[in-house]
């Protein structure tokens, strides 16, 4: 009964109340818009379950685009579909709003679809047309469309079993077949369509894919895919997680799979290829998660507060505080937990900060993380020392082992130093005195962490080792993303 978008960071853009309820399968949106199909009707509003047949939501019912930026109201038209019984699903592209819906005639559905401009609801064209498969059993009359952009830039609404021109809703068919094609599965067909340029994938007894270049069908696995949309093309790869486990059917091979890309030399005749490209991660500006200054402002008994998050670290002994911050005596740590290992939250890419100054360096110590280090089993990440050296270490979900980046040259120890390390899910960077020292690209992927871990200062500690500092600490920052150069320069 609401709209709400929040930022990032957790912060409420803004707000939408409906005047009655919102249709879940309808709500769809870019980067300008969010549309939507609300339902006023008076028994809509006063329902007690929201569990509302489609035929009373359509009773007052409005389509609805609001604002991406703001949330305020761009425009609205009433929706008088009375036909609509099973279903209604909406979807936005191309500059516009493809509706979609069915009702049941005798043992066949029978789809109707609507596409309107999305500037300001005007209609466009529309079409309706009878299933050619008979029964109702098996999802039959809630197939939800499926959009094409063809390599070629013909863009195709996939309304199975037929194909239509986005642009001016004529029927189409696959280079080269009848003028009454029809999509016709090969097998038994529970589930729904997806699809990526000239291939539609869906279940017909096994995972089955579509070559639209010339009408041929290719079953790719001797298993089954799950009831609904399940095969999905997204960067570069087919992907089919597992989906069937608490089905009855035939081929319970109940395991997840991926395609890769086949070359032109080594794809088998008529197998239409993804492009092999992954997705670039898409960067924001990190923000701090957690902050602590190690100064008797802080302390409350023998805890430091947080100046940002709302974690507090415990101190294992009485703090002592000097000019330069918090004093490390080689026996003295901090952690969220000091008896027990439970990790706080944790971001996908990081940066670690800190003003540390050394003042004795054994093989190993931690200034600053939350690291496992046990044999083969790799996990977290951790600002420290090693063999005098400043060193930035982390794990990533792809990798699943540390990486140790070190410092080209040995520390200078009685000197305050400004200290950061970087990841930003591809790079690993360390700063020292604002200045880039070492990178590494071996890790890929989001920072991997084990939850049943300390978060430390002044301390390496993981189930095998306990290494402490020598030293002081005036203040340690983890972000929620990589800091850039720039403003790593400008606070040393």
């Amino acid at each position: 009964r609401r709209l709400d978008q929040f930022a990032l960071g957790g912060e409420q853009n803004w707000s939408y109340k409906s005047e009655g309820v919102i249709l879940n399968g309808t709500i769809a949106l870019n980067a300008q818009q969010v549309v939507f199909v609300e339902s006023r009707s008076r028994q809509s509003v006063e329902h007690e379950t929201d569990r509302i047949p489609l035929s009373t939501l359509m009773e007052d019912s409005y389509l609805v685009s609001l604002s991406s930026d703001s949330g305020e109201v761009a425009w609205e038209t009433s929706l008088d579909w009375s036909g609509a019984r099973n279903m209604l699903y909406a979807q936005l592209v191309d500059g516009k709003v493809v509706l979609t819906t069915s009702k049941s005639q005798e043992d066949k559905a029978h789809y109707m679809i609507r596409v309107v401009n999305a500037k300001d609801g005007s209609p466009i064209w529309a079409a309706e047309h009878e299933h050619v498969k008979n029964g109702l059993f098996h999802g039959e009359q809630v197939h939800h469309p499926v959009i094409l952009h063809r390599p070629d830039g013909q863009v195709l609404l996939v309304a199975e079993p037929y194909l239509y021109d986005l642009v001016d809703g004529h029927r189409t068919v696959p280079d080269g077949a009848a003028d009454d094609w029809a999509l016709r599965r090969p097998g038994h067909s529970c589930g729904t369509l997806s699809g990526s340029g000239n291939a539609l994938f869906f279940r017909a007894s096994n995972p089955t894919f579509l070559n639209l270049e010339n009408s041929t069908f290719t079953a790719l696995a001797p298993t089954r895919a799950g009831c609904w949309i399940n095969m999905i093309p997204a960067g570069g790869r087919l992907l089919i997680p597992e989906g069937s486990a608490s089905c009855v059917c035939h081929y319970s091979l109940q395991t997840s799979m991926a395609f890769v890309p086949v070359t032109g030399q080594s794809s088998g005749e008529g197998i239409p290829s993804l492009p092999d490209v992954l997705p670039k991660r898409e960067l924001f500006r990190a923000r701090p998660l957690y902050r602590w200054l190690f100064d008797s402002e802080s302390i409350r008994s023998q805890s430091f507060l947080p100046s940002v998050g709302d974690v507090s670290l415990e101190a294992s002994e009485t703090p002592t505080i000097s000019s330069e911050g918090l004093v490390f005596n080689g026996s003295q740590w901090l952690a969220n937990h000091l008896d027990s290992a439970a990790l706080p939250r944790m971001p996908e890419t990081i940066t670690l900060e800190a003003w540390v100054q050394v003042e004795a360096s054994p093989e190993w110590c931690g200034i600053v993380g939350a690291v496992q280090d046990n044999g083969s089993y790799e996990r977290g990440c951790m600002l420290g020392i090693h063999e005098n050296r400043f060193f930035f270490s982390l794990a990533s979900d792809e990798r699943q082992s540390l990486t140790y980046l070190e410092a080209p040259t040995d520390m200078e120890k009685g000197k305050s130093t400004h200290l950061v390390g970087t990841y930003d899910g591809s790079v690993m960077r360390l700063y020292i005195n604002g200045v880039e020292v070492a990178q590494s690209e071996e890790q890929q992927g989001s920072l991997l962490v084990d939850e049943d871990s300390w978060l430390t200062v002044g301390a390496y500690k993981d189930n095998d080792e306990f290494y402490r500092l020598k030293g002081l600490i005036r203040a340690v920052t983890i972000y929620d993303g990589a800091v850039d150069a720039k403003t790593i320069r400008a606070a040393r």
